[in-house]
C-alpha cells in the first residue's frame, strides 16, 4: 500500500519527519512508563497528535527497541524541542538516555 509508511501512519497525514540526535530518549523515573524524547530543532507536535518512532537499535533503560519503534500519542510537550510518549514497559532505574543514532520521528497532523 503506497499510503503507508512504517506500515503505520497514512503519508496524508505527515506534517514532519526529523532525524533525531545520538540517543534522544530518555525515562523519566524509575518504574515509570513516561519517556521523553528530544528533537535537534521545534517538532511542532502537540498533546494527543500521533508520532512514529523508527530506527531505535538499542533498549533505553530496560525499554526494548521493539517497543519504541512503534506509532505513539504525544502525552505532553514539556518544550518546542521536547514530547513525551507513554509506553507499556517501565523503565529500571530512570534518568538513562539511549536509542542509538539515525532515529526518526514522523509527526502527523
Amino acid at each position: 500500500n503506497n499510503n503507508e509508511i512504517n506500515g503505520n501512519e497514512n503519508s496524508a497525514n505527515v506534517r514532519s519527519i526529523l532525524s533525531l540526535s545520538t540517543n534522544p530518549i530518555r525515562t523519566s523515573s524509575s518504574g515509570s512508563k513516561i519517556i521523553e524524547i528530544t528533537t535537534p530543532g521545534t517538532h511542532g507536535g502537540i498533546p494527543g497528535q500521533y508520532v512514529t518512532l523508527s530506527n531505535v537499535s538499542s533498549s533505553v533503560d530496560g525499554i526494548a527497541a521493539s517497543e519504541l519503534n512503534s506509532r505513539h500519542v504525544i502525552s505532553t510537550v514539556p518544550s518546542v524541542n521536547t514530547f513525551t510518549i507513554t509506553v507499556l514497559s517501565t523503565a529500571l532505574q530512570g534518568s538513562i538516555s539511549g536509542g542509538g543514532t539515525n532515529i526518526i520521528a514522523t509527526f502527523e497532523n
